[in-house]
């Protein structure tokens, strides 16, 4: 029996500024954007290091860096109205890898903190997935065990990890294809959707 849901971030409730950004000039997620990325998911640098580090690779200055990835974040409000409805009958969490300060301003600047009976940040905790211990510590604070869980991400790798551990992963791709996987587990019969 399900117990809890819990829910990635980015590119499932709130667009990956960061993928967009990386996309519409041509750069992939190695060298030094992904240590710049791992670095400040992990809580080693501050939100202003990181863009100075992409301004060093992307040869802009870091103030448009950052203007740039403001103009790609978009809030889908539709998942946002879909956990609400999940919360009436679950509690939910979030784990989310990225920087504390960016993220926390994020929640509070759309009114998202609500949604969450339990939120771990990757840079707060200094854990960052698809390490087994954040799972781990976010089905402590749920006080729900793996097998009571389902875990929704957008990155399959993370997905896996929570799968390895016995949660029932689901790989977001939309959030119809989430609703029909989400029906066939019996999770929403009963949502007014």
């Amino acid at each position: 029996m399900v117990k809890a849901i819990i829910f990635d971030f980015f590119d499932v409730i709130y667009s990956d500024c960061l993928r967009v950004w990386l996309d519409k000039h041509g750069y992939k997620k190695e060298g030094k954007i992904a240590e710049a990325s791992y670095l400040i998911d992990s809580g080693v640098i501050s939100e202003k290091e990181f863009m100075e580090r992409l301004a060093e690779v992307s040869g802009m200055t870091a103030k448009d860096v950052e203007s740039e990835l403001d103009s790609f974040a978009i809030c889908d409000f539709e998942v946002v109205e879909f956990i609400k409805k999940l919360r009436a009958d679950y509690p939910i969490g979030l784990i989310s890898n990225a920087g504390a300060e960016y993220l926390r301003f994020l929640l509070k600047d759309n009114d998202l903190e609500s949604l969450f009976d339990e939120i771990l940040i990757s840079a707060e905790v200094g854990m960052v997935k698809p390490e087994e211990k954040i799972f781990r510590l976010m089905l402590d604070k749920l006080k729900v065990h793996s097998s009571e869980t389902i875990f929704i991400d957008d990155h399959k790798r993370n997905v896996d990890a929570a799968v390895s551990l016995g949660i029932h992963g689901i790989w977001y791709q939309g959030l119809e294809k989430l609703q029909n996987e989400l029906t066939s587990l019996g999770i929403i019969k009963n949502l007014k959707i």
